[in-house]
């Protein structure tokens, strides 16, 4: 047997239908949304899952994993910058567990011991 191994086994073709598995990557999906690792016709919409930004459906973001419209005004739950309006996420408080949230004065600083 060969011990041959070709960079085409690595290769996966794009344009994958929905339902068609895809691996995470959204770029083999002909609609460019793969979540679940299972093509979809679309994004998926505000109030359902996701693992990154880019598993929702138009101007959506991925915040504790389900997508919400975007962007997410002040005090509002976040995961990064991005999210924001105003582009400002970061611990709602300077204790351990805290939430992240949209601050509500539009900047953060970083904390140490």
């Amino acid at each position: 047997s060969s011990q041959y191994t070709s960079d085409y086994s690595l290769r996966v073709c794009t344009g994958q239908e929905t339902g068609q598995p895809c691996g995470g990557k959204n770029t083999l999906c002909a609609s460019g949304f793969c979540f679940g690792n299972t093509c979809q016709g679309e994004g998926q919409a505000p109030g359902e899952a996701c693992d990154d930004n880019g598993d929702c459906a138009g101007v959506g973001v991925c915040v504790d994993r389900f997508c919400v419209e975007s962007p997410v005004v002040a005090g509002g739950a976040c995961d990064e910058n991005e999210d924001c309006q105003n582009d400002a996420c970061a611990l709602e408080f300077a204790i351990n567990g805290a939430n992240k949230v949209c601050c509500p004065s539009g900047s953060s600083q970083y904390t140490s011991d």
